[in-house]
């Protein structure tokens, strides 16, 4: 495992888990890249839905939220993501308004991780 991967798996990254749905390295590092590019846009729509308290849509774009990092295998972003998804399917907007600024706060740290592992 090379320093960078290292830095990913310390930081909870499942490298077994990512490399199973990709396959390989490289593949990993040009899916992170367009994953670390959309996440801003991503959010900003899953924001637009709790302001609209919309969760149907909520629900749906927290599970492509959750799939996107199970795929990449950041386990931990994708568990909050999940709560969110289930909370979205059961209409649960207290769960979202109370929980929200969580998964905010995860997604700019792995932001961060990302942005650093990829030389951002």
């Amino acid at each position: 495992m090379s320093e960078k991967e290292k830095y990913l798996s310390d930081n909870g990254f499942n490298f077994e888990q990512a490399l199973s749905y990709l396959g390989d390295m490289e593949t990993f590092d040009e899916i992170l890249q367009d994953f670390y590019d959309a996440m801003d846009s991503q959010m900003k729509e899953i924001e637009k839905c709790k302001e609209l308290k919309d969760m149907k849509n909520y629900s749906i774009l927290v599970h492509a939220l959750k799939s996107n990092c199970r795929s990449l295998g950041i386990i931990p972003f994708a568990d909050v993501a999940y709560q969110h998804e289930l909370a979205g399917k059961e209409e649960n907007i207290d769960f979202v308004l109370n929980n929200y600024n969580n998964l905010v706060e995860v997604k700019n740290k792995y932001k961060e991780i990302i942005g650093n592992y990829l030389g951002k």
